[in-house]
């Protein structure tokens, strides 16, 4: 029996090695892209692992990365020899509407007794940017320097031609 305690207590501390999720952005416009990275950080001797990502319900895989998409709704990764620390990425095309999308996933290492559940970011918003209003340019002064030194200039000629013309007038 103490042989047997002993062999599950390798396996459970063998396991200790985890898939974390985070995203390029915690919210994007519909049809917008969002990239998923899933880090994979080995911590014992586990040699093999598998991932199965779940895509939320209405995203389209653009780019499944080093993962394997053909099972609809799923990616998939697998290393079946030399388990080492990692990152896996993807490319999901957000639905065209606004919703919450909620990501789910397990991952099991060599030695797990079950599957666990991804750990890390597991929500992500698609949301309606509302564009920021522009604002109006700011009142300025107009400058009327120049339109008063023209109309006193035309004032003066005026003032000049009509003196002009009256003594003109008086000469005669």
């Amino acid at each position: 029996q103490l042989i047997l305690l002993m062999f599950l207590l390798v396996i459970g501390s063998a396991s200790a090695s985890t898939v974390s999720r985070s995203f390029s952005s915690t919210s994007v416009e519909p049809g917008a892209d969002l990239t998923v990275t899933l880090t994979v950080e080995v911590t014992g001797n586990e040699s093999y692992y598998a991932i199965d990502e779940l895509v939320p319900e209405g995203w389209i895989v653009k780019d499944s990365g080093s993962g394997s998409a053909e099972h609809q709704g799923h990616i998939k990764w697998v290393a079946i020899d030399n388990a080492e620390n990692t990152t896996n990425t993807y490319t999901l095309t957000a639905p065209n509407q606004i919703e919450t999308a909620i990501f789910n996933g397990t991952y099991m290492f060599e030695g797990m007794g079950q599957e666990a559940e991804i750990a890390g970011a597991k929500q992500a918003n698609v949301i309606q940017e509302i564009p920021l209003p522009v604002p109006a340019p700011a009142p300025h002064e107009t400058d009327y320097t120049i339109p008063i030194v023209i109309g006193a200039i035309i004032a003066v000629i005026i003032i000049a031609v009509v003196v002009f013309e009256k003594k003109k007038t008086k000469a005669k």
